[in-house]
């Protein structure tokens, strides 16, 4: 119990902190673009991805150093939100109580809003599930290792770390760890700190519009209830609150050239980039959308070149310190776009999604498009390619915004082959759904100032829109609540954890076998209760996706492992036997039919391949440590004989 309102406070202390480094940001630029709390927290949290390249590339991220940096946000915070607008929070708080009194329906609305708002953040703070690959082998390790060593440090076996992100993501993962000193909290970041900071963001966009406070509550009802396809601890909200920041800059400043703006959309940018890897072509191709739209409307084209120039500067410069690192791990300054560097499809030997594309990849990506947003965002489409032939207002914007849409959905769908569509689209259709519906409110309540008679199309387009937002989350919301949610819930009130004392032991007495300041490639179950600072870890999280040329052996045997790994100087191999790694041919054994996507299906033999061999060295080199579950081994010394190479674990 202590544990959840520990990180319950942590969540809404880290938002506070976000918001007071946005808000010196947009005061420092002086931009007068910002909307309120929510838009500079999103800022923030664009911003301290960039403040975490650099203290990386530095190596000084440390528990420390983080809570310092959090700290002074949220003094920022208490500056810039308590002190200087006390009286406006005081007032707002009495207008709402004022305004609730006297619309009871409304306020039951509200009410439930609220009520969906806290199950949803109270769901992430509580131990939860996580996923036994993504996260345990790969994911959970990265912040983890931060903190230890003061940088992410060099790991050419570990696929996800070319092709997941840069590293923004896994610093701001930081944040709840060293609040809640809890692997637990590591859903807190993007599915509860994010989350929130998205619905005020969404709240001061529609008050900008002057929308009325039934439509604003029922929009983020409709938000709230959206269930995201999340996996694993990866960026989904953060990704979608940066891209409406985005489209709200275009849409209200879209036309100011000047250099102050364009670095603030730069940090937005850059943010962005640094959270996945899956959004690098979403900003990219809003960058010249963007800038186009900036060309077009102003008369003097040089100003508007000048501004994109210094912006694309800006974004390179924030990104560098992310690029450096990354190469020096993993042979690419930015996969994919600048090379491939150490991924296994180098080598010809991991295949990508893309690899034998037929039908069946066709099917699966129009399949990942059939879902309540899918049919929101055609009805938004046609909505948006009518008024714009009839020359009904003016709506590039919300053309621009779409024509992107389609580009990426396209770009991503063929990139991951069509291969789960909406999991990897759908931090973008969500963005791009919730902007045109607020944008078609928005229209809706100009003409009805300017014409009460206004079409039919623009009265019922609205209320269809949020019945299928409402309609479809709320099947969605209950449905994980059922399976996921009210689960998670209940754990808040019990002495749940994910690791357990007996692990926490066991990994440092394995690790206490092998001589400090060696390297060891792991394949275990739970990677980061490791000790980075002791020894040169090496994360073997998806056998085959990455590794150092001429590329890990596959299907040659144990032999030809243990020599590769000698010859890159890696003497000692530890595994999970005891689960199989938490990747078992008995639970996994589907992956190996052959209407599996190849590229899972590859990914499948290559580890089950992987593991045979760990199984089988076992048996013919040396045991340092062994405990029924899990053993080290020493490549380089053979085994005397099996029974005589097992040794007893220390005693703790």
């Amino acid at each position: 119990m202590h544990s959840f309102l520990l990180g319950f406070a942590a969540g809404i202390g880290i938002i506070l902190s976000l918001a007071g480094w946005g808000a010196l940001v947009v005061r420092v630029l002086r931009t007068r673009s910002s909307s309120g709390f929510g838009f500079d927290a999103a800022v923030g949290l664009a911003f301290s991805t960039s403040v975490g390249g650099v203290l990386n590339l530095a190596q000084v991220i440390s528990p420390g150093v983080v809570r310092a940096y959090l700290l002074i946000g949220l003094l920022l915070a208490v500056f810039f939100f308590v002190i200087k607008q006390a009286r406006g929070i005081r007032d707002g708080v009495g207008a709402a109580w004022v305004f609730f009194r006297q619309r009871k329906l409304l306020a039951l609305v509200a009410l439930g809003f609220a009520s969906v708002t806290f199950l949803k953040y109270a769901t992430v703070v509580s131990p939860g599930v996580f996923h036994p690959h993504d996260d345990y082998h790969a994911y959970f390790v990265f912040p983890v290792q931060m903190l230890q060593t003061g940088t992410l440090g060099q790991d050419p076996f570990s696929e996800r770390r070319i092709v997941s992100s840069l590293g923004g993501n896994y610093f701001v993962d930081t944040f709840p760890l060293v609040l809640t000193g809890t692997y637990q909290s590591l859903r807190l970041m993007d599915e509860g700190v994010s989350f929130i900071i998205l619905l005020v963001l969404l709240g001061e966009v529609l008050y900008r519009r002057r929308i009325p406070g039934n439509w604003i509550l029922t929009v983020l009802l409709g938000a709230v209830l959206i269930q995201g396809p999340l996996s694993n601890i990866t960026c989904v909200y953060g990704g979608t609150l940066l891209m409406i920041l985005l489209f709200e800059l275009l849409d209200t400043e879209g036309t100011e050239p000047g250099l102050n703006h364009a670095a603030l959309l730069a940090i937005v940018f850059a943010g962005l980039m640094t959270l996945k890897t899956t959004f690098a072509p979403i900003a990219g191709i809003f960058f010249i959308s963007f800038y186009w739209f900036q060309w077009k409307r102003l008369p003097d084209k040089a100003k508007a070149l000048k501004s994109a120039v210094f912006c694309a500067l800006i974004i390179f410069v924030l990104l560098v310190p992310w690029m450096i690192d990354s190469h020096r791990s993993s042979g690419t300054f930015f996969y994919p776009l600048l090379g491939k560097g150490f991924h296994g499809s180098k080598y010809g030997t991991y295949l990508l999604p893309t690899a034998h594309m037929g039908i069946n990849n066709l099917l699966g990506f129009f399949d990942g498009l059939v879902h309540p947003l899918g049919a929101m965002l055609t009805i938004e489409a046609c909505l948006i390619l009518l008024a714009y032939r009839a020359k009904k207002g003016d709506r590039l914007v919300e053309l621009i915004i779409l024509i992107n849409l389609v580009i990426d959905v396209v770009f991503i769908g063929i990139g991951i082959g069509g291969v789960q569509t909406y999991r990897y689209t759908f931090a973008f259709l969500y963005a791009v759904a919730l902007f045109l519906l607020i944008k078609e409110l928005a229209l809706g309540v100009k003409l009805s100032a300017s014409s009460p008679s206004f079409s039919f199309s623009d009265r019922v387009a609205p209320v269809l829109l949020l019945g299928i937002m409402i309609g479809g989350g709320l099947d969605q919301f209950m449905l994980y609540q059922k399976w996921v949610g009210f689960t998670q819930f209940t754990n808040a009130f019990t002495n749940r954890t994910i690791v357990s004392p007996a692990e926490v032991t066991a990994y440092r007495n394995m690790q206490s076998a092998v001589p400090p300041g060696q390297k060891i490639m792991v394949r275990l179950d739970k990677n980061f209760l490791l000790d980075f600072r002791r020894n040169i870890i090496y994360i073997n999280d998806l056998p085959g996706g990455a590794s150092l040329p001429p590329g890990i052996p596959i299907f040659k045997g144990p032999d030809a492992l243990a020599d590769y790994l000698l010859q890159h100087g890696i003497r000692y191999l530890a595994y999970s036997y005891g689960d199989e790694a938490a990747f078992s041919r008995h639970d996994y054994h589907e992956r190996l039919n052959p209407n599996v996507n190849v590229w899972l299906r590859r990914g499948a033999e290559i580890g089950f391949d992987f593991q045979d061999n760990c199984a089988l060295l076992g048996n013919s080199r040396k045991r340092l440590w062994d405990d029924g579950h899990m053993y080290i081994l020493d490549l380089a010394t053979p085994a005397q004989s099996p029974v005589a190479s097992r040794s007893v674990p220390p005693s703790s």
